[in-house]
């Protein structure tokens, strides 16, 4: 059987998902609909956040907020927030450019969730090389019991069309030596948090830094822990083969067996990593970007509120690499109280692998 063109092919699969545009897509089931303690704590521990904020009854109780809080990227696992466009097989390559939430109120223990994942856009454009490439926006607004909005998201996937391109090259992966090592123990054992020890407003000026926090090295573990987090990526078996016959936009082919199989495992496996010319099993944006929070809420402390957070994803974290997240102010708003960063993620090979900013808007000291 002759293989399809993949210009037809992509040109199919742009027609079906501008259909969409506008339209409430649900591609996976919710996850987490209410917000336990046990789900908070999955989450937590799954995005390494060791907040008490949100792990320790007793330490929220009597904090400002009164009750364990969810960490801010915790509606990530209510529903993941990146959508796919329209369903096609074979699939074409996929990444995902980047994510940003806006909060508007704090999720708390007990609460139940619900999310409306809609594709708000989607576009077309070629690289450089000629390689054509679609962008899909989407938007899922979270909403609780009361339905009231508590956060909004919004995802950029970028689908890639075939055009004989060969994998780049990958990067080896990184052995470190004992002394490497001993300088990451250093920094992880150095970090810090501000905690019920609150930061006003009035204490931050343009141009301070953001306590800087180390993550990795990247592991198979890792990636384990972060599907557990936020929702399985795949059904083991005989329900996951039905699942995937039943979404044949969501596999791939493993390269050894021929055997379609979930994408989210091209994340978790060398065969599959090293098809797309990595070295070893890689991370997603969803999954940096809650990694990542972290260093903003470990600074404004138990009464300061994430309002915005926005991560570009600028290159692949791979089995073995070490990403350190930085920021810094780059504004304040006296009228609003609030404090607005510059965020930055860098690898061991001092390549920067994320960029962003966020807002945060902290307690004055009145």
């Amino acid at each position: 059987m002759a293989e399809p063109d993949a210009d037809a092919l992509f040109d199919a699969y742009s027609a079906r998902t501008r259909e969409l545009t506008g339209k409430l897509v649900r591609e996976w089931e919710p996850w987490n609909t209410e917000a336990t303690a046990d789900a908070i704590r999955h989450f937590a521990l799954g995005t390494d956040d060791d907040n008490p904020l949100w792990l320790d009854t007793d330490y929220a109780d009597q904090s400002s907020n009164g009750t364990i809080l969810a960490p801010p990227c915790f509606l990530t696992s209510v529903f993941y927030p990146i959508l796919h466009g329209a369903r096609m097989e074979p699939p074409l390559s996929s990444l995902i450019g980047g994510l940003e939430i806006e909060w508007f109120a704090p999720v708390r223990l007990g609460d139940h969730l619900s999310a409306d994942p809609v594709q708000k856009d989607f576009y077309e454009k070629r690289n450089k090389a000629g390689r054509r490439l679609g962008f899909v926006i989407s938007a899922v607004g979270y909403r609780n019991q009361h339905d009231a909005l508590v956060g909004r998201a919004m995802g950029t996937l970028i689908i890639m069309g075939a055009n004989g391109e060969q994998p780049s090259a990958p990067a080896p992966v990184q052995r470190y030596t004992d002394a490497e090592i001993a300088a990451l123990d250093e920094a992880m054992a150095s970090e810090t948090r501000t905690g019920g020890s609150a930061l006003h407003f009035e204490d931050v000026a343009v141009g301070d830094a953001v306590p800087p926090i180390v993550r990795g090295p990247f592991t198979v573990g890792d990636l384990v822990c972060w599907y557990a987090a936020a929702g399985p990526g795949w059904r083991p078996g005989r329900l996951g083969r039905i699942e995937l016959n039943e979404s044949p936009h969501l596999a791939i082919s493993n390269p050894l067996t021929g055997v379609p199989v979930k994408y989210p495992q091209k994340h978790l496996e060398f065969d599959l990593a090293q098809d797309s010319g990595l070295a070893g099993p890689f991370d997603n944006g969803v999954m940096r970007f809650s990694t990542a929070a972290p260093l903003i809420t470990n600074w404004m402390g138990d009464r300061g509120f994430l309002k915005r957070f926005r991560l570009r994803i600028e290159r692949s974290v791979i089995y073995g690499d070490t990403v350190t997240f930085a920021a810094s102010v780059a504004a304040t708003d006296a009228a609003l109280a609030t404090v607005s960063l510059d965020v930055r993620g860098i690898d061991q090979r001092g390549a920067r692998v994320a960029s962003g900013a966020a807002d945060v808007i902290l307690p004055r000291r009145a």
